[in-house]
């Protein structure tokens, strides 16, 4: 993973980069283009920015200060905002989630409100099968990898993901291990 790290502050910069280094993330030079360029070119896969910016198509994760801000670089079309003294190697695993397609959202960023309607601590337990498959979903398997990693059909693997992405009260896999991790039954 290629990273490139944008803050207008230069000490800012310097300090992200020595926290990603430290962490074992390549960084890029981002003074030798634009961010815009650096995507386009595919010098980078993923932009770490003191704020919010216009990345184009790029992903990037936004450093912020509060609810308000996380909320306007998402907007702005940011694929994660993490507060601004996240330390590296939550910078690095939120950088690695977004490139692999994720959100990422500190969770000083989410409101109770949003919260609403998630899994509580007391929701249905699952059972050590599902706990299995949901490790596996974790890890981004299909039903079918899922079922050949256990030893069983692809269709018993469907069926317990269902039962998975109920007892959760998920719409979708993603959701699932999302929800999942948040309650502490994965670890991503």
């Amino acid at each position: 993973m290629r990273v490139a790290v944008v803050a207008d502050d230069r000490l800012v910069r310097r300090g992200l980069v020595a926290l990603l280094v430290e962490a074992g993330v390549a960084v890029v030079d981002a003074d030798e283009g634009s961010l815009v360029e650096l995507f386009d070119t595919g010098d980078i896969d993923v932009a770490l920015v003191d704020g919010v910016v216009d990345a184009s198509d790029g992903v990037w994760v936004a450093l912020v200060e509060d609810e308000i801000a996380a909320a306007s670089a998402r907007s702005s079309g940011a694929a994660g905002a993490l507060h601004r003294e996240a330390e590296g190697e939550q910078l690095a695993a939120a950088l690695a989630a977004v490139v692999q397609g994720l959100v990422v959202l500190d969770p000083l960023f989410v409101s109770e409100e949003r919260d609403e309607g998630r899994p509580q601590p007391g929701f249905e337990p699952l059972t050590p099968r599902e706990s299995e498959v949901l490790e596996h979903l974790a890890m981004g398997f299909s039903n079918k990898e899922i079922g050949g990693e256990l030893g069983i059909s692809e269709r018993t693997a469907r069926f317990h993901v269902a039962a998975i992405l109920d007892k959760l009260g998920a719409q979708s896999r993603t959701e699932a291990v999302v929800l999942a991790a948040r309650a502490g039954l994965v670890v991503l």
